[in-house]
Parts: structure tokens; C-alpha cells; sequence
């Protein structure tokens, strides 16, 4: 069971007559047996003006939100964005392990967060993106590291 609430128009300015700028925070809850945690954080975005209110790419949870929504253009459209994530862990059955009874686990960190940088370039209904993200260490031990991965999105607007 997941919430999340983003102010998309928390603080939005023009630049010049072509560009627009947005900074969206944003605040959730997530409780399930996979993953229980609160997360909180803040998206900032440069679009054209005229296409100012598309989001960011949909990406795989845990991650910094979007709903990818994307309007139509005859021509071709963009979008930039930079944001961050952090997140209280309660629950990672990952790194906790089972649920039930005992079995593998490690120490993990109660705070984790996550820095995402990513562009997204659309054409009439067509949307392709790639968004790069850094995550800090998840959990304490020899093979802990933090870790960065990529994620390509291919959309189509119906």
C-alpha cells in the first residue's frame, strides 16, 4: 500500500518567453511486506513553455515519483530534470529476510537516498527517456557500496 502527494506547482517560473522551470516536492508513505518506509523530497524540471506541465518518467519503486504524463506536440518536445529522495527504511525484505521465521539478512541503514538526473525527448505521441540514479548504501558490512543504474523509457500517449 503506497501514498504519495507531490505539489507539481509549489514553485514554477518562466524563463525568457521559451523555457519554464518547476520545483515539486513531495512526501509519501509506503507499508507493505516487501518495503515499509517514508520517503520525502523534491523534483526540479526544465521544460519548453509550452509544454510545461509533462512529468517525469514512470520508474520501478523505490524512486523519485512520476506519473509519465507527456503532452502531444506536432513537432518535438523535452524535458531535464534533477531530483532527490530520501527515505526512513522500517522494512526491506531484501536485506531483512524473511518475515516469519529466521533466515539471511544484514544490517541495514535506516536512511537511504537517492539523487536522479534525467532527460526525456518526445515526438507527437512518442516519448523515449533515460534517467541515471545514484543511491546511497542500503546496508553496513565489507560489501556495501553505494550503487548507480540507469533506467531507458519507452512511452506511448493513446
Amino acid at each position: 500500500l503506497s501514498w504519495e502527494r507531490s505539489w507539481p506547482a509549489y514553485y514554477t517560473a518562466d524563463i525568457g518567453k521559451k523555457l519554464h522551470a518547476r520545483f515539486a516536492p513531495h512526501a509519501g508513505l509506503t507499508l507493505g511486506n516487501v518495503y515499509t518506509y517514508a520517503n520525502a523530497g523534491f523534483i526540479i524540471d526544465l521544460t519548453p513553455a509550452n509544454l510545461r506541465w509533462q512529468t517525469q518518467p514512470v520508474r520501478v519503486r523505490p524512486a523519485i515519483p512520476g506519473s509519465g504524463y507527456f503532452e502531444y506536440t506536432d513537432g518535438h518536445g523535452w524535458m531535464a530534470f534533477l531530483g532527490y529522495d530520501a527515505r526512513l527504511m522500517a522494512r526491506n525484505i531484501f536485506l531483512d529476510g524473511n518475515t516469519w521465521k529466521d533466515s539471511h539478512r544484514v544490517d541495514k541503514r535506516p536512511f537511504v537516498h537517492d539523487i536522479a538526473l534525467g532527460a526525456a525527448y518526445n515526438h507527437k505521441n512518442y516519448r523515449i527517456s533515460y534517467t541515471v540514479n545514484w543511491r546511497s548504501r542500503e546496508f553496513e558490512g565489507p560489501l556495501a557500496n553505494s550503487s548507480s543504474f540507469g533506467a531507458v523509457g519507452i512511452s506511448y500517449r493513446f
